[in-house]
């Protein structure tokens, strides 16, 4: 249902000035996209506080969502290819007890609450930077990302952390230098998993803010890593 909508953007919007076999858009899909996106943020915030009785602002709420992950980037950003399918690429899986957690017949013991199995949190001089991301970009742009999605940016990091190259012009001089050879790294490894994370992805390429407030937090966590000779977990 949403490819048609897709091929009437194409029609509607492709630039005839490109070069033969380059696929560009105009200025105003890229206004129609934004304006979509804006819908999209506004109806996803607001829903969380207002009980929406128009189905039909409902359902366009839900048909923007995906028609937004599959159109065309950018004017001068050219075409990604999306699959059609949605594919498990991750699973994570603590253990957090390992033993009999029954009681015995006659047992005294106390029984304690959640506060004795961990729930306290991670100090506050060792959280990363990411721990809080996702909160503060549901809170400022009106996105509905998860805990789960903070699992992307961890493994940006983890993945740009272990650059060894990356990592030495890290130490070689101040975060503010690194930043410039870091940024394009950064946006190169979110498009490398655009197929796997594609609303994030999405938003991060389209939104400048939210892109800018991403990097910042990315390059804090990957800067500290490397002048600190971390690397992160695989």
């Amino acid at each position: 249902m949403i490819d048609p909508a897709v091929e009437r953007y194409r029609q509607a919007f492709r630039d005839a000035t490109a070069p033969v076999g380059e696929e560009r858009y105009t200025d105003e899909g890229e206004d129609f996209k934004s304006s979509l996106q804006s819908f999209v943020r506004l109806y996803s915030f607001l829903s969380q506080i207002i009980d929406w009785q128009d189905v039909a602002l409902e359902k366009h709420y839900a048909y923007g969502r995906y028609l937004l992950t599959k159109l065309p980037y950018r004017s001068n950003g050219g075409v990604l290819d999306l699959d059609d399918d949605v594919e498990l690429s991750s699973y994570r899986n603590d253990k957090t007890f390992e033993g009999s957690a029954a009681l015995m017949v006659g047992d005294t013991r106390a029984v304690y609450g959640v506060t004795d199995v961990g729930t306290g949190g991670v100090p506050e001089e060792k959280q990363s930077p990411l721990s809080a991301i996702i909160q503060i970009i549901n809170d400022r742009f009106g996105t509905d990302f998860t805990e789960e999605d903070k699992l992307l940016f961890e493994q940006i990091s983890g993945d740009m952390a272990q650059d060894e190259k990356l990592a030495e012009q890290a130490r070689a001089g101040s975060k503010e230098k690194f930043k410039v050879v870091f940024e394009p790294k950064a946006t190169q490894a979110f498009v490398a998993r655009h197929g796997r994370n594609e609303k994030i992805v999405n938003d991060f390429m389209s939104n400048p803010e939210m892109r800018g407030l991403i990097i910042s937090t990315l390059l804090d966590d990957v800067y500290g890593r490397a002048t600190k000779g971390e690397v992160a977990p695989e």
